[in-house]
């Protein structure tokens, strides 16, 4: 997530509006955090640290471009472009707490993870129709008026 959002006000913002400097002092100030962060906390926690190594910098490579964007250049407004996302933040999170609260029912095996997949998918999609998500709403429109459609086709 903070990887693909920083993707977008970096590489295809900045750059693509002659801000190559802002966009390489964020990557540079990414990888510098991220090498400290390394030593720091590799010796300790292992391939976790580097995990968390890596996620702290990548939201500080976000931090700094997005900074730049709404703060300083007032651009954006934060609110108006994270504002209509928070459906799905709600929803991702509530899907891995519910799938980390079954996991523990299912076997650790394909069909465990089948079955994992499959809740884990159906939550996020109910959870969206609850919130009444239009993208969510217009698909499965279209596909149960296609199915109508499609029936009454075949009775004539």
């Amino acid at each position: 997530l903070i990887i693909g959002l920083s993707n977008i006000t970096g590489f295809q913002y900045l750059v693509a509006t002659d801000r190559q400097n802002i966009y390489s002092v964020s990557i540079v100030a990414g990888t510098v955090i991220n090498v400290l962060l390394n030593r720091l906390l590799i010796p300790s926690l292992l391939s976790f640290g580097a995990a968390l190594a890596s996620v702290i910098s990548e939201a500080c490579v976000l931090a700094i471009q997005l900074s730049y964007v709404t703060v300083v250049k007032h651009e954006f407004n934060i609110c108006e472009l994270f504002g209509k996302s928070w459906k799905y933040v709600v929803s991702g999170v509530l899907m891995f707490v519910i799938l980390l609260l079954s996991k523990r029912f299912f076997a650790s095996n394909f069909s465990g993870l089948a079955i994992l997949v499959f809740l884990g998918v159906f939550t996020y999609i109910i959870l969206l129709v609850i919130f009444r998500d239009t993208m969510v709403i217009d698909f499965i429109r279209q596909r149960i008026l296609k199915r109508i459609s499609k029936k009454d086709s075949d009775k004539t």
